[in-house]
């Protein structure tokens, strides 16, 4: 039998999670109702969010709905997020991780 690992803190952010990995195992947490990305790297939640988003609808099952990371990230560094902005409009936002870990 193998043993179990956690590779996340408790995190507090209020609202469903939906976590996300690059390849250098470096974790993204997106809090769908908070409107934020943040990045956990070497366990934990680190304090300056990778991402926020202002305009924002959360009612029902709205929010930040997803995120993918781009298939050429190391060299691009491109995230996107995937947001409802109001009752009828839904966008895919890219970023680009300035900050990378490698």
């Amino acid at each position: 039998m193998s043993e179990a690992q956690v590779l996340a803190p408790m995190i507090p952010l209020n609202a469903s999670l939906r976590l996300a990995s690059t390849i250098c195992l470096l974790l993204f947490a997106v809090s769908a109702r908070a409107g934020g990305v943040r990045v956990i790297q070497n366990g934990a939640l680190l304090e300056t969010p990778f991402a926020t988003f202002p305009q924002l609808y959360t009612a029902s099952e709205c929010g930040v709905l997803g995120i993918a990371f781009d298939p050429n990230y190391v060299v691009d560094r491109y995230v996107y997020v995937f947001v409802t902005v109001s009752a009828s409009e839904q966008r895919i936002v890219r970023f680009t991780d300035v900050n990378p870990p490698f």
